[in-house]
């Protein structure tokens, strides 16, 4: 299979995406053209070469965090309430080395995904960076994962929205914008 990006054309909405998506940005190719546009993509004109010998995106996002330990990083845990459910949802909240808020810092809110939560290596990885840039890190760690209770039914799912906007708001409310 040649490399590239594959779509179908007749999908106007897709095809216009794509038309105004540069090829730098959206090709990996395992080999470089030598050309050295600059640019981190490895796309045409890129000196940049992906790893042979790591040939999925899995595989290319998980291996260097099997190989290579995040830094650990001390998080405090509050709890926010889903009055939608009468669930509560953990915030794992990672400070800059003053322990406290700089309002002039972006405060990131990160989603760890399907699994794990802020104690996954990748996440660490990106808190840790931050924090050390002077900003604030919550992790919203999602149902029942990292042995976080839940007291009914509804345990995570991907499409629930209310759990976010829940932390979102009491994160303002009390951070600031």
């Amino acid at each position: 299979v040649k490399e590239g990006l594959y779509y179908d054309g007749s999908n106007e909405f897709v095809a216009k995406i794509v038309k105004g998506w540069p090829e730098t940005y959206r090709v990996y190719t395992t080999f470089g053209s030598g050309g050295g546009s600059g640019g981190r993509s490895g796309g045409a004109g890129s000196d940049v070469r992906a790893t042979p010998w790591l040939p999925t995106g899995d595989s290319k996002t998980g291996i260097p965090f099997l190989l290579n330990s995040a830094p650990d990083v001390t998080y405090r845990r509050v709890w926010a309430h889903n009055d939608e459910d009468d669930e509560h949802v953990a915030l794992d909240i990672a400070f800059p080395s003053d322990r406290y808020h700089n309002t002039d810092k972006p405060l990131y809110m990160i989603l760890h995904g399907l699994n794990g939560g802020s104690s996954e290596e990748y996440v660490r990885e990106f808190v840790w960076r931050r924090i050390n840039e002077g900003s604030t890190c919550v992790v919203m760690v999602a149902r029942g994962l990292m042995d976080t209770p839940v007291l009914g039914w509804n345990v995570f799912h991907g499409a629930r929205t209310s759990d976010v906007h829940v932390a979102s708001g009491l994160l303002r409310k009390t951070l600031g914008n």
